[in-house]
């Protein structure tokens, strides 16, 4: 049993009250019509998946962290002169970061300026140090814009323009300061969808645990819920499952005692390695596979173990290992993604049969580049549907903080290319 280490989220989880607030604040700036967890979900890698999608859509391609999914919302209470940064776990629970000089600038030439409504979706992970980083993957908003409806690739532009390059400019002016931070933040290398070898490449080098692909097409927009166009591929042997354990302990028969109506003639022995039945929907699917040492090395732990929520692995005998716990969910998979991820297993894209099919991945990418010079024309998104329905596009407000809050930084040029289409986004700046 090869227990994995979960992310620790560095925060107090607030109150119902508290939530139920910033549940509707979320709400109100990507207009939602609910106040459910707003991240997006992806689709296990099929075959079928290489000629839909990767052959007909342009994507971009990143590692999968091993890790605890999470948004980042970054507010501020001018009245407090205080910035506010909250994790969001997909069972949507809030959680706020507990390091009151925590601070991201907005705008790459000016470090005072902070963020009000900003949506991250990232991985908090740990290395092989055990610091944890927050690893940033999309954009859900901007300072109270709403980028759902942006393609992913414009998305990842204002990622680096007013998150990765205004905080990495800050890390120089302010190192001590941010070298205490609980956790480190960055982006994730992004490939072209066809340079698959050049990220399994990466993957090699990584100070991380990482475990598969996601691939995120280019043109797509934010998908609240379920994404069919974001696909995540593992290899057979990595894709895992999460069930609910139910401990079926053994009963003993006291020899002693002959009368079968005496209450001390047969009892459930809790020292006994009990059977762990694995559950979907409630229902038995399988046993996990336990020896005596790990059955110990859990009873040690001193915690309860019925009913909480395991990720195992299918070993080649059809037997399932436990992988960690997963305190972060409630549920284990729905039967549905147990299908789909049990058909990965079984008849899954091989690492080798990904790479040899770049070649030709890239070949229509090229196609598509050349005909699109040729007919210029606004590409669709490929069939999905985005968060919300969203009101015209306003500018991003520019905030700043206090100048007795942080010394004032020496303008600089920033170097980032504003992409056409966000001409309607110019920041105006305010005091």
């Amino acid at each position: 049993m090869a227990v994995l280490d979960i992310p620790e989220i560095p925060g107090n989880r607030l109150p119902p009250s508290v939530e139920a607030q910033l549940r509707y604040q979320v709400k109100s700036i990507l207009n939602l019509s609910n106040t459910s967890f707003p991240g997006s979900q992806p689709i296990s890698f099929e075959r079928k998946h290489i000629a839909e999608r990767l052959l007909q859509h342009d994507y971009f391609l990143c590692e999968k962290s091993d890790g605890l999914r999470c948004l980042m919302l970054l507010l501020y209470e001018p009245s407090l002169h205080e910035e506010g940064c909250f994790f969001i776990t997909r069972t949507n629970e809030y959680y706020r970061v507990l390091f009151p000089q925590l601070h991201f600038p907005l705008e790459p030439n000016d470090p005072n300026t902070f963020h009000n409504g900003t949506i991250i979706d990232g991985e908090l992970v740990l290395d092989n140090d055990k610091n944890l980083k927050y690893l940033i993957f999309d954009c859900l908003a901007i300072n109270g814009v709403n980028l759902c409806l942006k393609p992913f690739n414009k998305r990842l532009g204002r990622i680096q323009e007013n998150i990765i390059k205004p905080f990495n400019k800050f890390k120089i002016i302010e190192s001590k300061l941010v070298s205490t931070y609980p956790f480190h933040i960055s982006l994730k290398n992004f490939f072209l969808g066809d340079q698959i070898s050049i990220t399994f490449d990466l993957m090699k080098k990584l100070n991380h645990k990482s475990d598969g692909l996601i691939f995120t097409c280019c043109n797509s927009p934010y998908i609240q819920n379920t994404d069919k166009t974001l696909l995540k591929w593992k290899p057979a042997e990595e894709n895992s499952i999460d069930f609910k354990i139910q401990l079926d302990f053994n009963k003993y028969i006291d020899p002693d005692i002959t009368d079968p109506n005496d209450p001390n003639h047969e009892y459930i022995d809790y020292d006994s390695k009990p059977s762990i039945n694995l559950l979907i929907c409630y229902e038995k699917f399988g046993t996990l596979s336990i020896t005596d040492e790990e059955w110990e090395s859990l009873k040690s732990l001193n915690e309860p173990l019925n009913g909480r929520i395991v990720e195992a692995r299918k070993n080649k005998n059809d037997t399932w290992t436990m992988l960690r716990f997963r305190d972060d969910k409630v549920n284990g998979n729905h039967v549905s993604v147990v299908t789909k991820i049990l058909g990965s297993i079984n008849d899954g894209v091989s690492k080798q049969e990904l790479i040899s099919n770049q070649e030709e991945i890239r070949f229509k990418r090229k196609e598509r580049e050349a005909k699109r010079r040729l007919h210029p024309q606004q590409v669709h998104p490929p069939g999905a549907h985005p968060v919300g329905t969203h009101p015209p596009p306003r500018s991003i407000q520019v905030q700043k903080r206090p100048a007795s809050l942080i010394e004032k930084a020496e303008k600089v040029i920033p170097t980032y290319e504003e992409d056409s289409d966000e001409s309607d986004n110019k920041r105006q700046k305010t005091s």
